[in-house]
């Protein structure tokens, strides 16, 4: 949840608990005074000599006043404010109408319609208000008529007495019901607040595109209880608003229409886009600028949002988040706060969601261009490893007799011969080590080139000296494996070069021949020559005949 969501619900939670605290102290306090004044009064008669006058109708009135106080605190325990209220204000009326003292009466009278002002329902206030009124102009009558028509001084203290009772319980009626409304917007926004975390907490999960868009309208849907959510996204050259995201069949029909709105066009969508500002229309039917879509008939209210991301410290708008309800004026100020909040909450997710299949796609590409010059420099590696085979095979043919050498103490010889040791390290591709015939420790080290196996060396060690000698021989045999392809290089040159000069020897002896057959008799004892053939022939002729039996 943002920090404005947030500190929207900090602020409907603190609302709705401070009124139920100054309900519940309001409806204590009148309670006590219910529960204490009556036998605090009859406890002044009895004091000051009056006992005469506790009749039964004034010990039943403080008996049914005590009784309710103490149902009252009961029910304003269990939160049962507009129950106490009720309970509370009928114990005052009794007493209120069995009472004979005037200034009493106006007591309880201003109790009674405070009480049901601040903790009962509308009807219950009105019954209280018109019996308090009632008794009042009784007493105003009962005063005019005891003063023989005249118009008193009593009796006009009564009456404008009765007027600021009747004004004072209409003053906290008003200023409750005020309380109640506030109280009620702040739920409902608290309740709006609620369903965008609810939102933001199942869409944060997902980080496949597709998915998260198609998720969210539909809990907007669902959980505000809206006829038609959609989505729309600015395109990269911020020319066109692209629907991406609809509910119910008309979204399914506008999706495969490929439906897009052009940004700053008279469309809602396009306003919203380009002025970066929310556009509410709550009366589509008497709204001239709002277009009628046929496939969205029951729209009597929409409201359209701007998505916006931050980029490099400034508000950017990547799209549009679209409602519309079935009732006019259906769209509140909370309303617009707490899906303004779910738009930007979505354009982030939208972002990300992007981002991480942008990501992915550039690991799934990494990856394939990976693969590609992996398998491009093992078949190079292949072709190489052909390529030396090849040509060391050649080579090997052309100097059959070059095959090896065996050093000893005494001499270094020609040896063909290859020993079990060496065999077993040009299988392996790895170093090994054994023992001789007569008991000496023997290395033996594979030389490879290009991945080729060229040979083997052998060397004959001290005992112990195995495994220092091994690092040697792997460096020692790296580097001859070059050598050796160098001298083979070297050779085929120097041999390439002196049958290049051979070439141009014999064509430098064509120019001095004068005839064709003198060339001839040239070419074939240049050829033969150079060859070292025992012999050879040169036909002349623009057909060839056919062979002669």
């Amino acid at each position: 949840m943002s920090a404005e969501a947030r500190s929207s619900f900090s602020s409907a939670y603190i609302a709705l608990h401070a009124l139920d605290s100054v309900r519940q102290r309001f409806a204590t306090g009148v309670a006590i005074l219910v529960l204490v004044i009556p036998p605090l009064l009859v406890g002044l008669r009895i004091a000051f000599g009056e006992g005469q006058t506790l009749d039964f109708i004034t010990l039943l009135t403080t008996g049914v006043e005590v009784l309710a106080g103490i149902a009252g605190l009961l029910l304003i325990r269990s939160k049962n404010f507009a129950l106490a209220g009720v309970l509370i204000s009928i114990a005052i009326l009794f007493d209120f109408w069995f009472t004979p003292e005037p200034t009493l009466r106006l007591l309880l009278a201003l109790i009674a319609c405070t009480a049901a002002a601040v903790l009962s329902g509308t009807r219950f206030f009105l019954f209280t208000l018109g019996v308090v009124m009632v008794g009042q102009a009784l007493e105003v009558y009962n005063q005019y008529v005891a003063a023989d028509g005249a118009l008193s001084q009593d009796t006009v203290n009564t009456a404008i007495s009765t007027v600021l009772i009747f004004l004072t319980a209409l003053f906290f009626r008003y200023f409750n019901n005020l309380a109640q409304s506030t109280a009620g917007s702040s739920s409902i926004a608290n309740q709006r607040l609620d369903a965008v975390a609810a939102i933001g907490r199942q869409t944060a999960r997902l980080l496949n595109y597709d998915e998260l868009i198609s998720t969210a309208v539909n809990l907007i849907k669902t959980q505000f209880g809206y006829y038609h959510v959609q989505i729309f996204l600015v395109d990269d050259q911020r020319e066109f608003a692209d629907l991406v995201a609809s509910t119910g069949e008309a979204g399914r029909r506008l999706m495969e229409r490929r439906h897009r709105l052009a940004v700053g066009s008279d469309s809602v969508i396009g306003k919203v886009t380009l002025a970066n500002e929310a556009i509410l229309v709550n009366d589509t039917e008497n709204d001239p600028g709002h277009a009628f879509n046929p496939l969205l008939p029951d729209t009597r209210a929409e409201l359209a949002l701007p998505m916006q991301v931050v980029v490099d410290g400034q508000s950017r708008v990547i799209g549009a988040l679209d409602v519309q309800a079935v009732e006019p004026m259906a769209f509140t100020a909370s309303d617009v706060q707490a899906l303004q909040a779910l738009a930007n909450q979505m354009a982030v997710s939208i972002r990300n969601a992007r981002l991480f299949e942008t990501q992915a796609s550039s690991l799934k590409e990494n990856e394939r261009l990976f693969s590609e010059a992996q398998s491009s420099l093992d078949e190079i590696q292949r072709l190489n490893s052909q390529l030396t085979h090849q040509a060391w095979e050649g080579y090997l043919k052309a100097n059959p007799a070059l095959k090896g050498v065996t050093a000893t103490p005494q001499s270094t010889t020609h040896n063909a011969d290859w020993s079990p040791l060496m065999v077993q390290a040009c299988r392996q591709r790895f170093p090994v080590s054994g023992t001789a015939e007569g008991g000496a420790e023997m290395v033996a080290v594979p030389i490879l080139l290009r991945g080729e196996i060229l040979g083997a060396m052998e060397v004959e060690v001290s005992p112990g000296t195995t495994s220092d000698l091994l690092a040697t021989m792997v460096t020692i045999a790296e580097r001859m494996s070059s050598a050796l392809e160098n001298a083979r290089l070297v050779e085929e040159a120097q041999a390439a070069s002196a049958q290049e000069q051979r070439i141009s020897l014999m064509v430098t002896r064509f120019q001095e021949a004068e005839t064709v057959d003198e060339l001839l008799q040239i070419t074939l004892s240049e050829l033969t020559d150079t060859l070292d053939a025992e012999g050879g022939s040169i036909r002349i002729g623009l057909t060839q005949p056919s062979s002669s039996s």
